[in-house]
């Protein structure tokens, strides 16, 4: 009887009839990208950096989600070599070369007919070496290798974090105090 239990339960998890709960881990690829949007009295700007490390556990539902990512500072482009500058010093590189977010839980919000999910995750973030419990949404898109699309958007008063806003050209030239982090977050599937 134990055996032909054994070999049943073997059998409708090799054929899909009983899912498999176990978590995946996901690897962040190289196609991932992260934007820093912000504005200045001249014209806005964007700093973009595909320096990012990091992992997503979770099971099939995505009700228990593991994550933790971190952005090398200097992997940013601003298609402006001062401005990278000014951003790496604004964010303190040299003292915090890294800026990190740890997953602390998330909540399905919505899940749709497209399979897209949305999440509210709360999580810390550390900026310049100041860490600030967060929430934010994220939509979890499956692809068709069986990675996720990760995406969403983030606004953080630069101050929060002990950030001064850049300047340029003696004061004359100053950014907005907030900006705008979004970012596209793929995730790869396991490797068997």
């Amino acid at each position: 009887m134990k055996t032909t239990m054994i070999l049943l339960t073997t059998l409708l998890l090799q054929t899909g009839w009983v899912q498999n709960s176990e978590p995946s881990r996901y690897v962040v690829s190289q196609e991932s990208r992260i934007w820093i949007d912000g504005t200045s009295n001249v014209h806005d700007w964007t700093c973009e950096t595909a320096a990012l490390e990091g992992f997503v556990e979770t099971d099939e539902s995505w009700d228990s989600v593991t994550a933790e990512f971190s952005v090398l500072i200097s992997g940013f482009e601003c298609k402006n070599g001062k401005m990278d500058k000014k951003l790496q010093d604004a964010l303190k590189a040299e003292d915090h070369p890294v800026t990190s977010f740890a997953l602390d839980s998330t909540m399905v919000t919505h899940s749709s007919t497209s399979a897209e999910i949305q999440l509210i995750a709360r999580g810390r973030l550390t900026v310049a070496g100041v860490t600030k419990t967060i929430m934010l949404t994220v939509s979890a898109t499956p692809l068709p290798d069986g990675g996720h699309r990760l995406t969403g958007e983030l606004p953080i008063l630069m101050k929060d974090y002990d950030v001064k806003p850049p300047r340029a050209l003696m004061g004359l030239i100053k950014t907005g105090k907030r900006v705008s982090v979004r970012f596209e977050i793929v995730v790869a599937p396991p490797r068997a």
